[in-house]
């Protein structure tokens, strides 16, 4: 497809696509090594498709989603620098992305995904203030991102992953209402399960 259609982006897109796919699966078998080699596959791709088009917001946020998994299958220590990278390159991608379209759900749940992976990221090697001031900054940006999402569409999915986030945030700072608010939107979010 790519050799006939070189400047087609949505070629790109799919290829890319179908790489993080496997990408999923050799996760799922705890292969990360594997997994990572084909994400990385995969966000070249996406690259290549935004250079044809740069403002395609779902091209952007599908990449974003790639990018957050490869930094997810960085499972070791001496990856954490890597890791960090990928998650704020997410974070630049996703603000391109709400450029290009502001109304588009899926872009700040990905986009508060990301951030809550960062934070957790940043967490996990903070050491002085400044970190930690840093750490805070991240978890409250991505509680702004889940919330937008909320507004735009209130999926369950995107409760859960606020609730989430707070959570993991209330285990950087040992703060209880973040806890109280992270029950709260589980609660919620089980609610419109039902």
């Amino acid at each position: 497809a790519l050799s006939h259609f070189p400047g087609d982006s949505a070629s790109f897109q799919n290829y890319g696509i179908a790489l993080s796919a496997l990408g999923d699966l050799a996760a799922e078998e705890g292969d990360l090594i594997t997994a990572g080699s084909l994400y990385e596959n995969a966000s070249r791709q996406f690259s290549f498709g935004a250079v044809v088009n740069p403002r395609d917001s779902h091209l952007l946020t599908t990449w974003v989603h790639v990018l957050t998994s490869q930094a997810k299958a960085c499972a070791s220590p001496e990856s954490l620098d890597a890791k960090i990278a990928l998650l704020r390159r997410a974070d630049r991608l996703s603000e391109r992305a709400s450029q290009c379209n502001s109304e588009n759900y899926f872009v700040y749940d990905h986009w508060g995904l990301a951030l809550s992976h960062l934070g957790r990221s940043l967490a996990s090697c903070a050491r002085l203030p400044d970190d930690y001031e840093a750490v805070d900054q991240c978890f409250e940006k991505a509680a702004a991102k889940f919330s937008r999402a909320s507004e735009l569409d209130p999926d369950p999915s995107t409760l859960l992953n606020r609730g989430l986030s707070h959570w993991y945030h209330a285990g950087t700072c040992s703060h209880p209402s973040r806890q109280s608010l992270a029950l709260d939107l589980f609660a919620q979010a089980t609610n419109a399960l039902e």
